[in-house]
């Protein structure tokens, strides 16, 4: 039986005093089998192979510190999921579907407020919520979707129906819904304005009228890929997954697109820090909606980072993803820190213990608030809202119920229903610690950028220290418990 699985080799950049090995590194993947996902653009970059975990062990203990054997792992967005992050759809659905002599097929049509069709909006609805049984499908290029689930004993309304819209609307969740054909009305988002909610509520307005705008800070979006759209000016980008040529950096989900709105849009919608230069590290493939495999590998994560670091010398990392430790990721947020770049990362959005590499020492982790009161009823971000008050602290900001914490989180930041940027030249409202790293990033772009010690330091440990004490000065109490808040709410 073949029990190779696969790892990823790569030479470790943080070991201080010694030259990275990358010929100890390459004469190690020359004993293995390369796989297709691999991709190599310098010296450095990890390589994917496949051995058996016997080997692996052998490997790690035969090549010392100065190589990392590590298991090939992907990373998710850390995006807030559509419904409660304990719920899942049951796998079991799908065995009463085959095992059933008939099924029932409910048809639901998405218009907007003048009954257009709004395509590519996906529908979950749920029969039992607890159970987590029920049916989901994206609509078509006329707004519909048929639902297929097990005719026989089932229930006459839906307990919830979740409706996702990929922008322009606001996305919703209705409760009873009949189980027939059902058509469901979404409203459009309020127009887009310059300063949205987020980022007035940090004072960047203030900001931006003292001539504080971030000019020449590299900020590197290790993500989706960014663009195409209006407001956002990439200045360099890269692609490093095998899909795609190297320099197809633009977004294949409209993830990275919305983050760097919220750092650096410079049109209709104003980012935190407009004039900072953004760059583009793809390492998100485009995914196939009917595959579980998805994600960002370590490898790809890693190779991003670096290349941030050595080709771009970016001074600010935004890493909106979480997943498992892996020692490869830590190693190359370690370089990076080293170098002076800060890497700011999402805390996760598991409602959990916070994930990697958020959790990291060298991560400036990033956890989520929201403001009652910034989205209609009815809608997907209301499900945000902590059912204790506890939970709710100053101006009625309130820690995210799907936000992880803990120790580990140093700050926190707008992260429900947050207006930001999404290919081609649209706008969509998004939840997650995904939305609240870029925000911390901006901030940190508009430190930097005004901040003359900052600038002149030397790009290390010291510019790093400097970085977080000037942001640190910034910060005020809202009132939530510390592992939701760090050491305070994003202020300018």
């Amino acid at each position: 039986m073949d029990n190779t699985q696969k790892y990823v080799v790569a030479p470790r950049l943080s070991v201080i005093g010694k030259t990275p090995s990358a010929s100890r590194a390459t004469a190690l993947v020359s004993n293995f089998s390369m796989v297709s996902d691999s991709k190599k653009i310098n010296e450095n970059d990890p390589v994917v192979v496949e051995m058996t975990r016997e080997k692996a062990r052998e490997s790690i203990k035969s090549h010392g510190e100065d190589v990392i054997i590590t298991r090939f792992v992907k990373y998710d967005l850390a995006l807030a999921p559509i419904y409660p992050p304990h719920v899942r759809l049951h796998r079991s659905i799908q065995t009463l579907l085959e095992a059933s002599s008939s099924s029932k097929h409910i048809k639901f049509k998405v218009t907007g407020s003048n009954n257009e069709p709004v395509p590519e909006t996906k529908v979950v609805a749920f029969l039992d919520f607890r159970q987590r049984w029920g049916a989901e499908g994206t609509t078509n290029g006329q707004g519909e979707v048929t639902l297929e689930i097990p005719s026989g004993t089932i229930p006459n309304t839906f307990e919830a129906t979740y409706v996702y819209a990929p922008h322009s609307y606001w996305s919703v969740r209705k409760v009873g819904l009949a189980v027939t054909d059902q058509q469901i009305q979404l409203t459009q988002l309020p127009e887009t304005s310059q300063d949205e909610w987020w980022s007035e509520i940090i004072n960047v307005p203030e900001a931006h009228n003292n001539g504080n705008l971030g000019k020449d800070v590299k900020v590197a979006i290790v993500d989706t890929g960014v663009g195409p759209h209006r407001d956002l000016n990439v200045i360099k980008g890269q692609n490093f997954t095998t899909d795609g040529t190297g320099t197809d950096y633009k977004d294949v989900e409209g993830h990275g697109s919305h983050v760097a709105g919220i750092i650096a849009a410079n049109g209709k919608l104003h980012g935190i820090a407009p004039d900072a230069q953004i760059h583009a590290a793809r390492v998100f493939p485009k995914q196939d909606p009917s595959s579980e495999d998805h994600g960002a590998s370590n490898a790809d994560i890693a190779a991003a980072i670096q290349y941030a670091i050595d080709q771009w010398q970016c001074d600010v990392l935004n890493l909106s993803l979480g997943g498992q430790y892996d020692p490869l990721t830590e190693d190359r947020i370690n370089y990076a820190t080293a170098r002076g770049a800060l890497c700011v990362a999402a805390a996760g959005n598991s409602a959990g213990p916070v994930e990697f590499p958020g959790a990291l020492d060298n991560s400036f982790c990033v956890a989520a608030v929201g403001q009652s009161g910034r989205y209609p009823q009815g809608t997907v971000h209301q499900e945000a809202e902590p059912e204790s008050r506890g939970l709710f602290g100053k101006d009625n900001l309130f820690a995210a119920s799907f936000s992880c914490r803990g120790p580990q989180v140093d700050i926190c930041a707008p992260g429900v229903s947050v207006i930001s940027t999404v290919p081609v030249d649209k706008y969509a409202a998004l939840d997650g610690t995904s939305m609240a790293a870029p925000v911390v990033s901006g901030l940190a772009a508009l430190v930097i950028g005004r901040d003359s010690q900052i600038r002149i330091s030397p790009k290390n440990g010291q510019k790093i220290n400097l970085t977080r004490s000037r942001i640190a000065s910034l910060l005020e109490d809202i009132h939530l418990p510390t592992e939701i808040e760090g050491s305070g709410f994003t202020f300018t």
